[in-house]
């Protein structure tokens, strides 16, 4: 089986977040707002990547993004997803929850904490050539944030 990050985007398109939304939604027991577009019925390609990448989830005082790591232990972040985040980091704090679907274990970081690595992490292409960084989720993460 072909790795996820490895696969065309139509076949990622159609997991990706479900499962990390979904524990996103269980731990904060209705205290959020639905906010980002899922899967909209519209083409995406030409929308500013602002748009394209609103945050997941809207709380009290926060915006929340929600992504998800597996075997690999790599999450990967798109460069033009991570500057899109940034500009609403601007507009309202920003909060980055982080579900690792081997461990079966999540975290929650300030956005800042993750946009202070992003350039010292190395980076590499999808399939469709979009740039993003590899971040090691167990040495730059959870040995930061420990377990949840």
């Amino acid at each position: 089986m072909t790795q996820f990050h490895k696969q065309g985007f139509s076949s990622r398109f159609g997991a990706m977040g479900d499962e990390a939304e979904s524990v996103f939604e269980q731990e904060n027991e209705g205290k959020y707002v639905r906010y980002g577009l899922n899967r909209p019925p519209v083409s995406m390609a030409k929308m500013p990547a602002k748009i394209r990448y609103t945050p997941d989830y809207l709380q009290a005082r926060q915006l929340v993004e929600v992504m998800g790591v597996g075997n690999d232990r790599i999450l990967k972040l798109k460069f033009e997803k991570a500057h899109a985040l940034q500009q609403w980091h601007q507009d309202m704090p920003l909060v980055f929850f982080l579900w690792d679907s081997k461990m079966k274990r999540s975290v929650s970081m300030p956005w800042t904490e993750l946009w202070d690595i992003l350039p010292d992490m190395p980076s590499n292409n999808f399939p469709e050539g979009k740039k993003y960084w590899e971040i090691n989720v167990d040495l730059h993460i959870w040995s930061r944030y420990g377990e949840s």
